[in-house]
């Protein structure tokens, strides 16, 4: 089964190289909360933020050809509102400084500027994929506009580029009671369009915690879908563990790089549940990125035996698309040679 080369084993492997370095190769950037879907499971406060500094700091970091990826994930639709003009300086600086870009979009807007940026091996690109029923488009993304989705999805086949290995496009499912039984349908046209499907759990946050009772889906129903994809596709199928866990560096839409508060861990999923950050300075503050890898470093050097705790006594963070917790977890204390 191709791998989304941004989440590949072989870019995972590179970052964890460079990572017992001292060196961070992901840069995690929240764009802001900037969306035109409203969904009913994503849909919080939080689409109020937007960015609230200078975007040439981010630039700048870029320019010191440190990061070898730009991860645009989390908070922000990076095509939607104020944030487009950003993303768009973003790319032109990944071409400029040779950086390649992952960034999750609700393809709401896929125009010929994201077309070339994906034709130019930058943008490598997950989409939103959690239906083709126009009823259960406008219902899960509370849009009228569900035909421009659709003809979003045919259009982006066109964009795909993969070898024996690897793929540039990643499509981000969230199964629920509502889209339960297209989770088949929604696999195949993936795997025969050579696009990556990330099927991941239904956050408790924003609106799908009024939700939660009339979309999640039971224990049961999960396992059900997992044995159906390993019989009809003879996939034994998991989700990888996103390298930005524990080689990137994570900035929010403040401009404050911040860190999950009980393990180190810069990745976002992990305090979705009961978010507890930990704000280690301001991207301005900082002369050169080095500082900034060693003051992640010496803050996780505190937190290893927490990680430990944590996976010994399974009380473990739920949530997300980042790979199951304890692989999370024993990923990263596999990979802590650095210290």
């Amino acid at each position: 089964m191709l791998e989304y080369l941004p989440w590949s084993i072989s870019t995972s492997e590179h970052a964890i190289g460079l990572y017992n370095e001292g060196i961070f190769s992901i840069l995690d950037f929240e764009l802001g909360g900037c969306c035109n879907l409203n969904c009913l499971y994503c849909d919080s406060p939080e689409r109020a933020i937007k960015i609230n500094f200078d975007i040439n700091l981010i630039q700048k970091l870029l320019s010191e050809k440190k990061f070898k990826w730009l991860f645009v994930c989390g908070i922000g639709e990076p095509t939607a509102g104020d944030n487009y003009d950003a993303f768009i300086k973003l790319l032109e600086s990944c071409e400029k400084y040779g950086v390649k870009c992952s960034a999750f979009s609700n393809i709401f807007l896929f125009n010929d500027d994201i077309v070339h940026f994906i034709n130019n091996d930058i943008l490598y690109l997950k989409f939103k994929l959690d239906s083709f029923e126009t009823n259960n488009i406008k219902y899960l993304y509370g849009t009228e506009k569900s035909n421009i989705i659709l003809k979003n999805i045919e259009r982006i086949t066109d964009v795909v580029k993969s070898n024996s290995l690897h793929t540039n496009i990643a499509a981000s499912i969230v199964p629920t009671k509502v889209n339960y039984n297209e989770i088949e349908e929604l696999f195949s046209f993936c795997l025969q369009s050579n696009i990556y499907p990330l099927i991941g759990h239904l956050e408790y946050s924003g609106r799908a915690i009024e939700m939660h009772r009339k979309l999640a889906l039971s224990v049961d129903e999960h396992e059900s879908m997992y044995r159906m994809i390993r019989e009809k596709f003879g996939i034994d199928y998991s989700l990888p563990v996103c390298p930005a866990v524990v080689s990137g560096v994570r900035i929010d839409s403040d401009g404050y790089i911040i860190l999950d508060k009980d393990t180190g861990l810069t990745c976002d999923w992990l305090w979705l549940r009961t978010p507890s950050t930990k704000k280690i300075g301001h991207i301005n503050q900082y002369v050169s990125s080095i500082d900034i890898f060693n003051d992640i470093l010496d803050y996780r050097k505190e937190k290893i035996g927490t990680v430990k705790s944590l996976l010994e006594n399974n009380n473990l963070p739920t949530g997300g698309c980042g790979g199951n917790a304890k692989d999370v977890l024993s990923y990263y204390i596999r990979n802590s040679g650095y210290y």
